[in-house]
């Protein structure tokens, strides 16, 4: 009951680093990252790996960007071009750069 669309990319390195819940539409061109340059390390070499978390009935919109570390809830809506950098609560819809809370979804 996932449904990824085209030109997708989800991390190739640490995919096991991503929980993806039920009812979830992942649309046309969104990025998901499970990792980063650690920006403490010597010459920005070294990565951090955190985990990215996609609840229930959650539909991420055209070219979105889940930055490492991102829990999104569920029942939650990300709108299209948004970069989440934060948690997302359930039952909201979200959308910016970076992405922001706008509103309850009834």
């Amino acid at each position: 009951s996932v449904f990824i669309g085209a030109n997708v990319s989800i991390d190739t390195h640490y995919p096991h680093f991503l929980s993806i819940g039920e009812n979830v539409q992942i649309t046309q061109g969104v990025k998901i990252l499970c990792h980063s340059v650690n920006l403490q390390s010597e010459n920005f070499r070294d990565h951090v790996c955190l985990k990215v978390e996609i609840g229930n009935n959650v539909f991420i919109g055209v070219n979105s960007i889940i930055s490492p570390g991102v829990k999104i809830s569920d029942n939650t809506v990300i709108a299209s071009g948004s970069v989440v950098i934060n948690d997302c609560e359930k039952e909201g819809i979200y959308a910016g750069v970076p992405a922001k809370f706008k509103k309850l979804i009834k």
